[in-house]
């Protein structure tokens, strides 16, 4: 499987992660981990896109 595909299943991993972690932020210290992991997931989808076929790059 070619390594762009491994960081498109990572990227989708991290955002349900964060969508679930959104839900129950109560304190600072699960706002943190909910803002990393969409900085994880977004990173991962924008590195991904640079080099497969048939997604536009911006």
């Amino acid at each position: 499987m070619n390594r762009d595909w491994m960081f498109v299943f990572g990227a989708v991993f991290f955002e349900i992660l964060w969508v679930i972690w959104l839900k129950h932020s109560s304190n600072w210290v699960s706002w943190i981990g909910t803002i990393i992991a969409i900085y994880i997931s977004t990173n991962l989808l924008i590195r991904s896109t640079k080099r497969l076929p048939g997604f536009i790059s911006f």
